[in-house]
C-alpha cells in the first residue's frame, strides 16, 4: 500500500474519535465522546444543570449585600445561559444541515458523473480520478464550514464569557462536531468503494 493511501486510509477511513470532559453526577471528570444530536442536547442539558447549581451558590454569596431591587434589574436584563446556548446551536443546527447537504449533492454529482461515463470505461483509475476531483472540492467545502463554524462557536463564546457563564458547551460543540464530520466522511467513503 502506497503511503498516500496509508496516510488517506488514515485521516479519512479511520480518524481518531474526538473526546471531551466533563463531570459525572458524583463530581468526577469522565471522558465522553458525543456522536449524535441527542448525545450533545443530553450532555448539554448535563452541563446547564450543574453550571445553575453552581451560579445559584455563587449568586447568593455575591447578593448578600445588594439591595434586591438593584438586583432584579440585572437579572431581568441578562440572558440566561440556556437561551445563548439556544441560539447558537439552532445556528450551527442551520449550517450543519445546509453543508451535509451541500455534500451529499456533490457525491450524487460524482456518481452521475462516473456512472455517465460508457460502462467499459468505468475502471478504478476513471472512479479515483473522479472521486480525487470531488474530494478536493468536498475539502475546500469543509473548510469554508470550519471556518463558519469556528467564527460562530467564537460568537457564542463572548456572549456566554460577557455574561459570566462557562464555556463547557463550546467544547461539546465541537466534540461534536469533529466527530459528526469523522461519522459522515465515512459514510461517504463506504459509498465510494
Amino acid at each position: 500500500m502506497s503511503l498516500a493511501m496509508c496516510t488517506y486510509k488514515n485521516y479519512v477511513l479511520e480518524p481518531e474519535p474526538d473526546v471531551v470532559y466533563i463531570k459525572d453526577s458524583n463530581n468526577e471528570q469522565v471522558e465522553v465522546s458525543i456522536k449524535t444530536e441527542e448525545e450533545l442536547e443530553e450532555t448539554i442539558k448535563k452541563v446547564l444543570e450543574e453550571n445553575i447549581m453552581y451560579s445559584n451558590d455563587i449568586d447568593n454569596i455575591i447578593n448578600t449585600d445588594k439591595s434586591k431591587d438593584n438586583n432584579k434589574t440585572k437579572e431581568n436584563d441578562r440572558k440566561t445561559e440556556k437561551e445563548i446556548i439556544d441560539k447558537y446551536k439552532s445556528r450551527f443546527y442551520s449550517m450543519q444541515g445546509s453543508y451535509s447537504s451541500k455534500i451529499s449533492s456533490m457525491v450524487a454529482t460524482a456518481k452521475k458523473e462516473y456512472y455517465g461515463i460508457p460502462e467499459d470505461e468505468r475502471t478504478s483509475s476513471a472512479k479515483v480520478k473522479i472521486g480525487l476531483k470531488y474530494y478536493d472540492k468536498a475539502r475546500a467545502l469543509e473548510k469554508e464550514c470550519d471556518s463558519k463554524v469556528d467564527g460562530l462557536l467564537n460568537s457564542m463564546e463572548k456572549e456566554l464569557v460577557d455574561n459570566n457563564y462557562s464555556t463547557k458547551t463550546i467544547e461539546l460543540i465541537k466534540n461534536y462536531y469533529k466527530n459528526q464530520k469523522s461519522s459522515q466522511k465515512q459514510l461517504y467513503m463506504s459509498q465510494i468503494k
